[in-house]
């Protein structure tokens, strides 16, 4: 078993040259690159698809008091979700633009 060892690490046959060696990496470190940057872009768009959600939903809520007898009674509460700046009514405009926002940001920061 040790004569096996000591022939295969003694074996030059299937060395590989340093220079290929190095190439090889560097065209996997390249593809490595445009595929993270791919991931990056799809991640930007799905955040911005839910923020868009998240900004679209209505928080308002109303719920009626109540009275049993004369001892027990709740009153009752409501909150009217008003239009914020970034809200858009009906059109898509604010939210387009802050995915175009978004998106500057993240070609900046690459």
């Amino acid at each position: 078993m040790l004569r096996s060892i000591k022939y295969f690490l003694n074996d030059d046959r299937g060395f590989v040259v340093s220079s290929e060696l190095v190439l090889i990496l560097t065209i996997g470190v390249i593809g490595l690159i445009v595929g993270l940057d791919s991931v990056q872009n799809a991640i930007v768009e799905e955040l911005a698809d839910v923020s868009a959600a998240v900004g679209s939903l209505n928080q308002g809520y109303k719920y009626n008091g109540f009275s049993v007898g004369t001892d027990i009674s709740s009153e009752g509460s409501s909150f009217t979700d008003n239009a914020d700046i970034n809200d858009s009514a009906g059109s898509s405009g604010a939210i387009s633009q802050g995915v175009n926002i978004v998106s500057a940001v993240a070609e900046i920061a690459l």
